[in-house]
C-alpha cells in the first residue's frame, strides 16, 4: 500500500502536476489522521467496554455485600430493642416483692458481658480504593459510598469509646457513689433478703447498676447510629440497583 502510494506521487512530480501532487499529499495526510482516529476510537471503546464490565462486576459484589449488611444491621437493632426492654422492664420489677432472683441474676449476667457489636463488609471499596478503580463510579455513588464509610467509622469510633468506659467499670469493684437506683434495690426487703445482701455486696451493688445503666444508654446510641447506617445502605443499593438497570 505505501508502495502504491509512492508510485502515484512520484507519477505526479514526473509529469510536473505539481498542484495535484500537493492537494494528493494533502488527501493522504487527511487519511492517515482519519485512519489514527478511527483506531483510536476503536481503542477507546474497546477500554470503555472494558471499564464497564469492570463496573458492573463492582456492582455485583458491592450489592452482595451490602445486603449481608443489611441483614446483620437489622439482626443487631432487634437484639439491642430486645435488650434496651428487657432493661426497662427489669427496673419496674425491681420494686415486685414476688419478683424471681433467677430471672435477675440471668438479665446481669448477659449484661455485663454481653455489649452488642456490627461489623461491615468493606472488602470490595477496599480493593477500588487501593486499585483505583473507585474513579469509574458515577459520581452520586461514589459520593454515598463515602458517606456510608463515614457512618460506619464513626459509629465503630463512638462504639470503641462506650466499650471502654463499660469495661473500665469492672476494675473498681471498690467504687462508691450513691445513685437512686439503689434505694430501689434497698427498699425492696423481700427481694434484699432472698439476695440475701450483705453491707459488703450493697457497696458494690452501685458498679453493677452503673453498668447496666451504661450499656442501656450504650444500646440507645448503638440502635439510632445503626438506623442511620442501614438508611445510607439502602439508599447506596437503590442507587447500584438503578445504574445496573
Amino acid at each position: 500500500m505505501v508502495k502504491f502510494f509512492r508510485h502515484i506521487r512520484l507519477s505526479l512530480i514526473n509529469q510536473n502536476k505539481m498542484g495535484k501532487y500537493f492537494k494528493y499529499a494533502i488527501g493522504e495526510i487527511i487519511l492517515v489522521v482519519i485512519g489514527i482516529l478511527i483506531a483510536l476510537q476503536i481503542n477507546n471503546w474497546n477500554e470503555n467496554r472494558k471499564d464497564r464490565l469492570l463496573i458492573q462486576s463492582y456492582y455485583k459484589q458491592l450489592l452482595d455485600e451490602l445486603d449481608s449488611d443489611v441483614s446483620t444491621i437489622k439482626f443487631s437493632i432487634s437484639r439491642l430493642q430486645n435488650d434496651i426492654e428487657a432493661y426497662n422492664n427489669l427496673k419496674k420489677e425491681t420494686s415486685n416483692p414476688n419478683l424471681s432472683i433467677d430471672s435477675v441474676l440471668i438479665y446481669h449476667q448477659n449484661a455485663v458481658f454481653d455489649l452488642e457489636n456490627t461489623t461491615f463488609n468493606t472488602k470490595t471499596v477496599s480493593v477500588m480504593q487501593s486499585t483505583g478503580d473507585i474513579r469509574l463510579l458515577p459520581s452520586h455513588i461514589r459520593n454515598a459510598l463515602i458517606n456510608l464509610e463515614n457512618e460506619q467509622k464513626s459509629h465503630l469510633d463512638d462504639f470503641k469509646g462506650r466499650l471502654d468506659l463499660y469495661l473500665a467499670i469492672f476494675k473498681e469493684l471498690d467504687f462508691l457513689e450513691t445513685f437512686s437506683d439503689l434505694d430501689i434495690w434497698k427498699n425492696n426487703k423481700a427481694l434484699s433478703n432472698r439476695l440475701n445482701i450483705q453491707e459488703r455486696q450493697l457497696e458494690e451493688l452501685p458498679v453493677l447498676i452503673k453498668a447496666l445503666k451504661i450499656k442501656n444508654i450504650s444500646n440507645k446510641r448503638n440502635k439510632l447510629e445503626l438506623n442511620n447506617i442501614l438508611n445510607y445502605t439502602e439508599e447506596l443499593i437503590r442507587f447500584i440497583k438503578k445504574e445496573m438497570d
